[in-house]
């Protein structure tokens, strides 16, 4: 786990001034909440897996986990709006706005070759 920690930098933020490592809730704490910078990339690196394979076409599998994580964050937005209270429309407008913005860093990143 202190590779992880280490990895994604959460070792680094949550030692405190005294110098003391975190110890196993904090650790936890920090993997829970630092995570979803590593996971998000288990779904591309999968469908990229299966392209190597054959089971897919690699230009299939890259659109697909472009489609995947433009939904994941519109989807977070809309159960995010939900638990703040904003409603079933403002929760919509939270997840569409979290997708539109996906779009924009998919519409810069294919300008730009990558």
């Amino acid at each position: 786990m202190r590779v992880f920690l280490r990895f994604n930098g959460a070792s680094a933020s949550t030692v405190p001034p005294h110098r003391r490592r975190p110890d196993g809730p904090e650790a936890r704490h920090a993997l829970l909440t630092s995570s979803p910078l590593l996971s998000s990339a288990l779904g591309p690196a999968l469908l990229i897996a299966l392209s190597a394979l054959g089971v897919l076409a690699l230009d299939t599998a890259l659109w697909v986990s472009v489609v995947s994580e433009v939904a994941a964050p519109a989807r977070w937005g809309f159960v995010g709006g939900l638990r703040v209270g904003a409603g079933r429309l403002g929760a919509l407008i939270a997840g569409v706005l979290n997708a539109v913005i996906g779009l924009g860093v998919v519409a810069v990143k294919l300008i730009a070759g990558h």
